[in-house]
C-alpha cells in the first residue's frame, strides 16, 4: 500500500452577502403602457425600500397582456409595459442594470392578465 500527499493552495474569503429581493406587480389598463397614480405610488415605496448602500441592482421588468383573439401587438405591448416600469424605475433613482421583456400573453384572464412584474436584487455591504 503506497500513500501520496498533495499540497493545495487555500484561500479564505469573507462570504458575500446574501442578495435581497424585492417584487411588485404593476397592473394597467386595456391596451394601455401607461403607468396609472396607484402603480407610481407602488413604485415610489419599491424605490425608497432599497437602501443606501445597495450594490449590484438588477431590475427585470417583465410585462405580460391578457388573453384576448387578436394578438397582432401582444409582444410590442406587452414589451412597452415592461419598458415603461423599468424607465419609472430609473427615474427614480434606481440605477442598475435592467432588463425589460415583454411574455406577450399571460396565464391569467382579465386585469389580472395586464400586468408587469417587477423584479429588484441586490446586494449590501455588512
Amino acid at each position: 500500500m503506497s500513500v501520496r500527499s498533495a499540497s493545495l493552495p487555500l484561500t479564505l474569503r469573507k462570504a458575500s452577502p446574501a442578495a435581497k429581493r424585492l417584487t411588485a406587480i404593476i397592473a394597467f389598463s386595456t391596451l394601455s403602457t401607461a403607468i396609472s397614480p396607484k402603480a407610481m405610488r407602488t413604485l415610489r415605496a419599491l424605490a425608497r425600500r432599497i437602501p443606501n448602500g445597495a450594490r449590484s441592482i438588477v431590475l427585470q421588468s417583465v410585462g405580460y397582456v391578457q388573453p384576448t383573439t387578436r394578438r397582432a401587438n401582444d409582444d410590442q405591448l406587452s414589451t412597452a409595459r415592461a419598458r415603461n416600469v423599468a424607465r419609472a424605475m430609473n427615474r427614480l433613482g434606481v440605477k442598475g442594470r435592467t432588463y425589460a421583456i415583454g411574455r406577450g400573453r399571460s396565464t391569467l384572464h382579465g386585469g389580472k392578465g395586464r400586468r408587469v412584474i417587477l423584479t429588484i436584487t441586490y446586494r449590501v455591504s455588512g
